[in-house]
């Protein structure tokens, strides 16, 4: 994955160091071709898992140093993409994990934790959006911005569908496999952009969980697939009580914190989340006891 990632940052620059972020991601895309570029998005997956085998099994002090070595590198690939996503990904399935591998973080600890993250990610974003140079009054538009997206977006899309739009009927679940076919795909997010005649510069138009299922379904496919998502969590989880394996831990926190992230995009934006079960699930195989050897 490190190979990949220093390929991506090689054909289409760094964009954490770029003078304009949103160009050079941009252009991770279009220069990397799709296939590429997904490589090197899954680099946050392989680094929590690289940790959570160094907090289960590394006891000797080599491979702790080069578990500790191989993380740092993971860190500062994925810091590199400045992406929001695979950041606070790996962050919410390190801390979901070390709550139920290494110790149960207290009511006390999260409130911390979850204030200095947020003030945190949210500076970062504010940066992003300015170009690095920093502007109080652009970091609290920011954060009312990104409280307040999911209840907007719900409000739009119930303002206009079905009276001045028909409902998707699953076109937009299924919008995120029609990206592996040739040619130029849009993302559901831009498709709603256009349809809703918004203007502004970066992706599309995120739908949040609620609304993208309205707009499938209507209130009908809301109750069915919020549904469906909390039997699937909470089979998951009970999947990880029975069998407190690393695996079965990555996998539930990656369930779990896909599900929180949704809630402010939709439910499945890009084929990506379907590329890191088909990886969750190669390594299932490979962590068979009669291969476990090759881990420890």
């Amino acid at each position: 994955m490190l190979f990949f990632s220093v390929l991506v940052f090689y054909k289409a620059g760094i964009p954490l160091i770029a003078s304009d972020v949103e160009t050079t991601r941009t252009l991770m895309v279009k220069k990397t071709g799709g296939w590429l570029y997904y490589m090197y998005k899954t680099m946050p997956l392989f680094t929590v898992l690289l940790i959570v085998y160094r907090w289960k099994y590394c006891y000797d002090a080599k491979k702790v140093m080069l578990g500790n070595f191989l993380v740092a590198i993971g860190l500062v690939t994925v810091a590199l993409g400045a992406y929001r996503g695979p950041i606070v990904t790996m962050f919410l399935i390190l801390l979901i994990t070390y709550n139920y591998l290494i110790r149960p973080l207290t009511y006390y600890s999260l409130c911390i934790i979850g204030s200095i993250s947020f003030l945190l990610f949210s500076i970062l974003g504010a940066l992003r959006a300015t170009s690095g140079i920093f502007y109080p009054g652009a970091w609290l538009y920011k954060v009312l911005v990104e409280i307040s997206n999911p209840a907007n977006a719900l409000s739009i899309i119930i303002a206009n569908v079905p009276s001045n739009f028909p409902f998707f009927k699953g076109q937009l679940l299924l919008n995120a496999f029609y990206s592996v076919l040739p040619g130029e795909q849009l993302a559901y997010g831009l498709v709603l952009k256009d349809m809703f005649n918004m203007y502004f510069v970066g992706g599309g138009f995120t739908p949040s969980l609620l609304g993208g299922l309205y707009l499938d379904f209507g209130v009908v496919g809301i109750l069915v697939f919020m549904c469906l998502c909390g039997m699937v969590l909470h089979c998951f989880y009970r999947k990880m009580l029975a069998e407190f394996t690393p695996y079965n831990i990555v996998t539930y926190s990656f369930v779990l914190q896909y599900l929180i992230i949704c809630i402010r995009g939709g439910l499945l934006q890009e084929i990506l989340p379907l590329w890191f079960i088909l990886i969750l699930l190669f390594l299932r195989f490979l962590t068979e006891k009669r291969y476990v050897n090759f881990f420890q």
